[in-house]
């Protein structure tokens, strides 16, 4: 045993414990900040031969004239719905990268 401790002459606990060293908040809020800066990416960076990107295209698909098109396109059809499961993917790194911060700025704060 270490000398660190003093203990209690009467039950014989220990007067103070060493702190102990969390890192799991900090790796939470370090994976939620990659995974909120890959949510941004998809956001800004082009994924056509325009430079729309990925929310924007879904966004087009979404429309009254990229219904249209999807109506007289199979291919058109097959390429807005695998926009709209990347833009599925977008959303989602971006919400649990915000949960990981949230929960690893509470688990850092400890008791």
């Amino acid at each position: 045993m270490s000398n660190n401790f003093k203990f209690c002459p009467v039950c014989g606990s220990p007067l103070f414990a060493p702190k102990s060293k969390n890192k799991t908040g900090k790796v939470a809020i370090g994976i939620g900040v990659f995974f909120l800066i890959i949510a941004g990416l998809g956001f800004v960076y082009p994924i056509s031969t325009d430079g729309h990107s990925i929310i924007e295209v879904d966004e087009f698909c979404k429309s009254g004239l990229g219904q249209l098109g999807q109506l007289f396109s199979a291919s058109g059809q097959q390429t807005c719905q695998q926009v709209k499961l990347m833009s599925y993917g977008v959303y989602g790194f971006g919400l649990i990268g915000i949960i990981l911060i949230i929960s690893g700025s509470v688990a850092s704060r400890g008791p």
